[in-house]
């Protein structure tokens, strides 16, 4: 199956343009879908702030959203396709989220193998090729080893890379086994330049 690119919309502006921006991702994703290619959007919900949370939960009924939480305390994690927490600082302890949505985060360089058996269970993985936490870190090319092995452990997860993807890189994850790339500061600048479909159909068809 061909790699999925999902975009992460910056939050650091304010809610007009952020709507906006979400607005182009779903207007995107829907003529994605028409030639057969799938975007959906990644929200790292990192400090409380329920309006921004209410507002990209809105749009769940529009677009796949996976969510990633940095902190315990959601509104709700309805809507979502999939809710991931941090394997080592935040263990998977989300009773609400249905086994099919629960997701776990490798970041660079945990040690994961202490916790084989929650890589085996979850139904996405997310690997981190830089450190959670800080925008515009470069690409770590050595992440790729850690999807090889996380796939061989779970052959059925959606693994999701993230982290300095682009389209220098796009082809590392593809060889790998990637499912969804993840894209942040890539897309703001497509965004930005006036060229988001051109730079996402560059990354899916390199």
């Amino acid at each position: 199956m061909q790699i999925a690119i999902s975009i992460e919309p910056y939050l650091a502006v304010e809610k007009v343009k952020l709507t906006q921006y979400i607005e182009n991702i779903v207007q995107l994703s829907r003529e994605m879908a028409r030639k057969g290619d799938q975007v959906v959007l990644h929200f790292d919900y990192f400090k409380p702030n329920p309006e921004i949370f209410e507002l990209v939960q809105s749009y769940t009924d529009k677009i796949a959203v996976d969510l990633q939480l940095m902190q315990e305390s959601v509104p709700s994690v309805a809507g979502f396709r999939s809710v991931s927490v941090d394997l080592i600082d935040q263990p998977v302890n989300l009773p609400t989220v249905k086994p099919e949505q629960v997701g776990i985060v490798l970041d660079l360089g945990c040690e994961w193998t202490k916790n084989v058996d929650l890589v085996r269970a979850a139904s996405y993985i997310i690997v981190m090729t830089v450190k959670c936490g800080k925008s515009g870190q470069l690409f770590q090319p050595s992440a790729m080893d850690l999807v090889t092995q996380v796939r061989a452990i779970n052959p059925k997860a959606v693994i999701i890379v993230d982290g300095g993807v682009n389209e220098n890189n796009i082809n590392l994850l593809k060889k790998a086994g990637v499912d969804v790339a993840v894209v942040g500061n890539y897309a703001k600048k497509c965004y930005e330049n006036g060229s988001l479909a051109i730079g996402i159909n560059r990354l899916l068809h390199n």
